[in-house]
């Protein structure tokens, strides 16, 4: 799994920031032709064709009936676009989002390594990566700023970088290094109202399956202890009542129970329900000591002469948050440094 130490993947072929930035376009297929109805920036996080961008891409409205689609071109808006496709795979709050290139394209992308944990501070300087796409469609644009803001919307971070529509998912580095800290989460196109996602509430997207062990992620070794560390992870729920008494419907209370990991504390648990059923009294609740939570809720069947069954299918957020009170035990190789 993804940690906080160093993940040793073919170090030597991750790539500069402008080799490795996505281009994609979201749409839909018609008569044959892909029809694009939004665009957004992306980047490669591994050899294998894995692209991280903002999930809100993926909102783009389509026509009824129809599929949302994406196209990606690597290093121009006017290079070879391919299908991009969404796997299936955990939820996370953040607006981040994981995509792929067919894997029989190729298996030597061009890719960014991803600094995991990084402690930002106010006036720290960044920069970002992406295709704006107002006033007028550009080519692949470096915009530096510096963080202006610690609280931004949904634990975003606000900069000064003067974003603009297009960038959305693009990569934010900080200016001294060569690893991923944020992705592009959206701009107004005046400086000091952007914002970016860090990277760091990706961390479920990129340990899980079918994504595990997609990318280089390294820790630079802190000079002194470090602030708290947030992440998603989350959990499936497939749970289905199908006992009939002869008469009357009949009920069922579940209690499934998730713990935190190693060294982590639950900040908040949230239910995203993607399918239910005679589902009644869903909540989740948090031990006092905030190192378990609890997805209560209830099912309820019907009656032997009818016949129909309760179910609730979905998943369960934790937010999670560790505290580090030492540097990192184990350095970036070199080779693998982020600065």
């Amino acid at each position: 799994m993804l940690c906080n130490r160093c993940v040793l993947i073919d170090p030597a072929a991750a790539e500069a920031p402008d080799k490795a930035v996505v281009y994609i376009q979201v749409g839909y297929t018609k008569d044959g032709q892909f029809v694009a109805v939004d665009d957004g920036t992306g980047f490669l996080v591994n050899a294998a064709g894995w692209v991280a961008t903002a999930k809100h891409l993926s909102d783009a409205t389509v026509p009824d009936g129809r599929r949302v689609e994406f196209r990606g071109s690597v290093g121009s808006r006017t290079g070879s676009k391919y299908e991009v496709f969404l796997p299936p795979g955990p939820v996370v709050s953040a607006d981040v989002s994981l995509l792929r290139f067919s894997p029989q394209l190729r298996q030597d992308w061009p890719y960014l390594r991803i600094l995991a944990n990084h402690q930002f501070a106010f006036n720290e300087e960044i920069i970002a990566y992406g295709y704006p796409s107002t006033p007028q469609p550009q080519e692949l644009r470096a915009r530096p700023g510096k963080i202006t803001g610690l609280l931004g919307p949904n634990s975003s971070i606000e900069v000064n970088a003067g974003f603009a529509p297009g960038m959305s998912g693009g990569p934010v580095l900080l200016s001294d290094g060569a690893c991923v800290v944020g992705v592009v989460a959206g701009g107004s196109g005046y400086p000091g109202f952007d914002y970016f996602t860090p990277i760091q509430y990706a961390r479920t997207l990129l340990e899980a399956a079918p994504a595990e062990f997609v990318t280089v992620i390294t820790t630079k070794p802190p000079d002194k202890p470090t602030a708290s560390n947030v992440f998603d992870r989350s959990f499936r729920v497939d749970e289905t009542r199908d006992t009939h008494d002869t008469f009357s419907n009949s009920s069922q209370t579940f209690d499934v129970p998730f713990s935190a990991d190693d060294g982590a504390t639950i900040i908040s648990a949230r239910l995203v329900e993607e399918s239910a059923a005679a589902a009644s009294d869903k909540r989740a609740t948090i031990s006092p000591d905030r190192k378990t939570a609890t997805f209560h809720f209830r099912l309820e069947s019907g009656p032997s002469f009818d016949r129909w069954r309760g179910w609730w299918h979905g998943q369960v957020v934790l937010t999670e948050q560790t505290e580090q009170t030492a540097p990192a035990k184990t350095a970036s190789p070199e080779g693998l440094k982020c600065n």
